[in-house]
């Protein structure tokens, strides 16, 4: 299974999980290919096949789950008749990752179990409760909750702990595939840098290259996301718009990728910082010059998908118009993922009219961004 056939079968899975006597399921991948970063988007995914619905998601992180978080601490108190009894406090699971609420104020959702195959094996009895029946240590999901797993296998030298036959017999078990496609939209989703994304595209050796034996730092999804984030820190702290490629952003970049990934992704870089300033194309659109590699105008579409405002969408558009089509589209795309108002600037919503893969892109954004 591909992230995006994860994305969208979610809602299949989550209704066939509410049935009476319906499967949970466990996501399995190698560390850091994105599972859990669709989970979160759950809501957002409810919300375009049952917008009127109120949808939550909550998290159990497996690393970190013991007996006493699983029940809530105890707390003693004295019932009616003045005898000792004991009640437990809402345990930390039973709320929403983003709001807080507890799980009662949604119509529904998902309760994620990650990093699954790390749990003790007596916390694995206690999940598997909750995968059949719902029940979680003493407390019962509310309606329109259901627990699903995510983690990694045994050979990815995770800390998995054994599984246990009778939690296999409760799940449809789905393994998440690498695939280039899937994660670099994903990367488009979250801005990711343009760099960062045409490294992945281009790269797809070094996005997905196996661990090594001697355990050192090599690239995936999660890592080259860091480094995406490690950078754009550093242009804030400098108080620069271009990205650093010195030897000490170097070794950085290799500390989370690895160093043959390192060397490629600055290549990418240094393309881009040939590149004119986003300004001159906005300035000039039908003068300014086209970059003459096929490589350059690609990462150019994506540079300024990244900066393109509602103010600038005429000119960005009258520039790209002398683009490749398949750059026109990407441009496009990129553009209303970052920033959704665009869908509705008379240019682009124009431009797209024309464009049959683009109406449902935008009418997705328009949707989730109510």
């Amino acid at each position: 299974m591909k992230l995006n056939q994860l994305e969208a079968r979610l809602p299949a899975m989550y209704y066939s999980a509410l049935e009476e006597g319906g499967p949970s399921y466990l996501i399995r991948s190698r560390p850091g290919r994105g599972k859990t970063s669709i989970f979160r988007t759950f809501k957002k995914i409810m919300k375009r096949v049952d917008p009127a619905s109120k949808w939550g998601f909550a998290l159990i992180n497996g690393a970190n789950f013991t007996l006493m978080t699983g029940m809530g601490f105890m707390i003693p108190s004295k019932d009616a008749k003045g005898q000792d009894v004991a009640k437990f406090t809402l345990p930390y699971w039973y709320q929403d990752y983003e709001t807080g609420l507890a799980l009662d104020e949604f119509d529904g959702g998902i309760l994620l179990i990650d990093e699954y195959d790390k749990l003790g094996l007596d916390e694995k009895k206690i999940v598997g409760e909750a995968a059949l029946s719902k029940m979680l240590g003493n407390r019962r999901l509310p309606p329109g909750w259901v627990v699903m797993f995510a983690g990694n296998l045994m050979t990815d030298r995770s800390g998995s702990t054994r599984d246990l036959d009778h939690m296999i017999m409760r799940r449809i078990t789905l393994d998440v595939t690498d695939d280039v496609e899937c994660t670099v939209e994903y990367f488009r989703s979250i801005n990711v840098m343009p760099e960062i994304i045409q490294f992945a595209e281009e790269n797809p050796q070094l996005l997905f290259e196996p661990q090594p034996e001697d355990q050192r730092p090599c690239c995936s999804p999660r890592t080259l996301h860091q480094v995406d984030i490690h950078l754009r820190s550093l242009m804030t702290a400098f108080d620069t718009q271009e990205i650093p490629t010195d030897p000490l952003t170097q070794e950085e970049i290799a500390g989370g990728i690895g160093k043959p990934a390192c060397a490629q992704l600055v290549k990418t870089i240094r393309l881009g910082q040939e590149l004119k300033p986003y300004e001159e194309y906005i300035t000039h659109p039908k003068v300014v010059t086209l970059p003459s590699k096929p490589d350059a105008q690609r990462l150019l579409s994506y540079k300024i998908a990244a900066r393109v405002s509602v103010k600038d969408a005429k000119s960005a558009l009258e520039f790209m118009a002398r683009m490749p089509e398949e750059h026109q589209v990407m441009f496009v795309r990129m553009a209303v993922q970052r920033n959704y108002q665009l869908a509705f600037e008379p240019h682009f919503a124009e431009w797209c009219a024309k464009k049959t893969a683009l109406i449902a892109v935008l009418n997705r954004y328009k949707v989730e961004n109510k």
